[in-house]
């Protein structure tokens, strides 16, 4: 007799009381099913009982009897009866290899990594894990060509054991040969080997490629990189094998150009032409031009990577710039070097050092010549997931900038900035992301009023406080002209919200203020906020905001640009 009823449901799985711990997982395997007459729930009892197989054989239940039937019932129920039976436990662990090792602590090291023990559940997925942590520790042990053969395993049902036999091939130990550098590479030779990780002779190491390789590519200068060894000769024990590197040079020359406009800064427009691998070394050279409201500026700098150190680079810089802002009008010329290093992971430090020419003026100082040698040391922390983007990390920094000044005035003096800023996207929605920025600095030695007008401190306008003008927070002259000061504090926190495909918007408010004295405060604390839209290209999310002032101030301020305010 046949159903006629129609309904979608799992099987019923009838456990034994002792083993209903296994339901959960049971029942996360299996489809709802329909099972319109008693065929179909036959048939989805089966397929239920195969799939329920897998999982027990898969959790060490090498013994269960699993019974598969229906029942016409209206509608008719597919049922599974499950009888587990003993968990097998590992017994015997034998790891053999297809020659001897060169070294016999490197079995006691396999052995140890297989994180397998006898006594412990046989589940699969361990000795699935085991096996490739095993190739993997013979590979850093200088076999590169290291593979698993096929396994063994024995199921004791007279024990309820499982006895594993590994089958590892480890072919000919190797040792590094010459640096073959692919012979159309437009890059010296020699260059390739001035951060090599490894010497002639020592034993292979995958992280020791693996590095180089990320060396390599982070020149910038190539779209691909390969590295490996050469192929292995017949013989027995210790192979020299040559390290054959193979790059595909990316584009020489690009150029880029950017745009930007607020209400108080008015327009500007940037170009960037960049030229890579200038002498053969995967060196860049940078030429950009500024041309805005406020400012104009010439700005280049030649990259050294890999200077006598792997992944430092060294820079030679230098740039005229000629600006005219409410605070100050400023002509100047500047050359300096820097040296990037990164620390660890996360943290890079930076020194350098500069000289400037410039003639500044201001209402209060009139117009004065300036020649200034000034020091960098900055450490920066930066753990986020994207550059341009971030949703998820921290970033903190510390710089200090050295200074002595002569000319019209003479002065010596210390300007100390840090930062912080942090990412989180909000727990059950990652569509929004919380961001939060303070920022404060602070200038030692020298009073504000000796200090060239462009070396002071200002707060205001897009990159700083948004419903301000800029350079509009902080003290100011007879005329009402910023004149800056020794001190600032700016904050910012923002809702960051991915609206629909590539759109997304923003709510702001920003804080700031600047002191004349050489401590930061907050009793003249100025306040800003407002929206802003986002659209998210595949280089950098394009930002459009307006602000108006929450306190000391009025007026709508508008700010459209090329990335995240911070």
């Amino acid at each position: 007799m046949l159903a006629t009823g129609s309904a979608f449901a799992a099987p019923e799985i009838r456990l034994p009381d002792e083993h209903e711990g296994l339901r959960e997982e049971i029942d996360r395997i299996l489809p709802d099913s329909e099972s319109g007459n008693l065929i179909e729930a036959r048939r989805n009892a089966r397929d239920a009982a195969r799939r329920i197989d897998q999982l027990l054989r898969s959790q060490g239940y090498y013994a269960a009897q699993i019974e598969s039937f229906a029942e016409a019932s209206e509608p008719p129920q597919a049922i599974v009866d499950v009888r587990p039976g003993p968990r097998f436990m590992f017994g015997s662990l034998t790891f053999d290899y297809s020659r001897p090792l060169y070294d016999p602590a490197i079995a006691e090291r396999i052995r140890a990594g297989a994180e397998l023990t006898s006594g412990e559940p046989a589940l699969a997925e361990k000795v699935v894990a085991a096996e490739a942590q095993a190739v993997t520790r013979l590979r850093e042990a200088g076999y590169p060509d290291a593979q698993a053969d096929r396994r063994r395993a024995v199921v004791d049902h007279a024990s309820d054991k499982m006895n594993v036999t590994f089958n590892l091939e480890t072919a000919r130990p190797a040792r590094y040969g010459e640096l073959v550098v692919c012979e159309d590479c437009n890059i010296r030779p020699g260059y390739f080997r001035s951060f090599s990780t490894f010497e002639e002779g020592e034993i292979y190491d995958p992280e020791d490629i693996q590095t180089y390789s990320d060396r390599i590519a982070g020149t910038g200068a190539f779209d691909s990189v390969d590295i490996k060894l050469a192929e292995a000769p017949e013989g027995e024990g210790w192979a020299r094998r040559d390290i054959l590197v193979s790059v595909e040079e990316g584009r020489t020359r690009t150029i880029e150009a950017g745009a930007s406009y607020s209400t108080s800064e008015g327009i500007g427009v940037e170009t960037l032409w960049t030229k890579r691998n200038i002498f053969g070394g995967a060196e860049t050279l940078r030429l950009s031009a500024k041309l805005a409201s406020l400012e104009r500026n010439l700005h280049a700098e030649l990259d050294f990577p890999h200077f006598f150190y792997p992944d430092r680079t060294f820079t030679v810089l230098g740039d005229v710039t000629q600006e005219e802002t409410d605070a100050f009008d400023r002509k100047a010329a500047t050359a300096g070097v820097r040296a990037e290093q990164p620390i660890t992971e996360y943290i890079v430090g930076t020194l350098g050092a500069e000289v400037e020419v410039s003639r500044v003026e201001d209402f209060q100082t009139g117009e004065r010549d300036f020649a200034i040698l000034s020091g960098l040391a900055d450490v920066r922390y930066d753990d986020t997931d994207d550059t341009l983007d971030p949703t998820e990390g921290f970033r903190a920094g510390v710089t200090l900038a050295p200074a002595t000044g002569f000319g019209d005035e003479e002065l010596v003096y210390l300007r100390a900035v840090t930062n912080f800023s942090t990412y989180k996207q909000v727990s059950g929605n990652p569509r929004i992301v919380l961001a939060g920025l303070f920022r404060a600095g602070t200038i030692f030695g020298a009073s504000a009023a000796d200090l060239p007008a462009d070396r002071r401190f200002y707060a205001g306008g897009g990159g700083s406080v948004r419903g301000f003008p800029y350079q509009g927070i902080g003290p100011e002259d007879a005329e009402g002209d910023p004149i800056g000061g020794r001190s600032l504090i700016e904050m910012s926190a923002e809702v960051r919200a991915k609206l629909r495909g590539r759109w997304g918007g923003v709510v702001f408010v920003d804080a700031g203020s600047v002191e004349r004295d050489g401590l930061p405060g907050f009793e003249n604390l100025q306040t800003g906020a407002g929206v802003g839209v986002r659209y998210h290209t595949d280089f950098g999310p394009i930002r459009g905001d307006v602000a108006f002032p929450l306190s000391g101030g009025d007026g709508v301020q508008i700010y459209l640009s090329i990335g995240q305010a911070f």
